[in-house]
């Protein structure tokens, strides 16, 4: 089972700071020890830059960063799970119509 997380779910995860950050914890363990099959949890270009975008922002006092900080922040979360990386080749303009 894979989990694709979204930007929230991954900046509680990476921020011990965030509010939510133990409970997006407790619910990370906890999915992980009561599946029966493998778990892992997935992020993709979107996520990554939105977690990379508002770790860097200079309006978010909990969270400014830079960018090389927030990618490290980024590559430590992900290392602290089993993460995998779903890509993306389709622009914009190949969405279908009800995105």
């Amino acid at each position: 089972m894979k989990y694709l997380l979204d930007v929230c779910a991954l900046i509680a995860l990476g921020y011990r700071s965030h509010v939510h950050n133990q409970r997006v914890e407790r619910w990370a363990v906890g999915v992980r020890r009561e599946m029966t099959e493998p778990v892992s949890f997935a992020s993709c270009a979107i996520t990554e830059l939105g977690f990379i975008r508002i770790g860097s922002a200079n309006t978010n006092a909990r969270f400014a960063h830079d960018v090389g900080t927030a990618r490290m922040l980024l590559r430590r979360t992900k290392l602290r799970l089993p993460f995998v990386f779903i890509a993306d080749d389709l622009g914009a303009e190949q969405l279908p119509p009800w995105v």
